[in-house]
């Protein structure tokens, strides 16, 4: 969150990007991620958005199962 604090206190649109569900290119189609993204990856991405305010967001996720 200070990252994005920082980049935007610079008149600059931080964007929340390839966070969730980009981190693994071998086998992705075999990988359920289902429980990760409750677990680990959505609240980290939820705290950008609502703490921190973030100013845009990447709206197209990868193919997931």
């Amino acid at each position: 969150m200070e990252y994005i604090n920082g980049v935007q206190s610079e008149n600059v649109a931080a964007t929340v990007k390839h966070f969730v569900v980009n981190n693994q290119e071998h086998q992705r189609d075999f990988v359920n991620v289902i429980k990760a993204l409750n677990e680990i990856y959505f609240p980290a991405f939820k705290a950008a958005v609502q703490e921190a305010d973030v100013y845009t967001v990447m709206c197209s996720y990868n193919k997931v199962n």
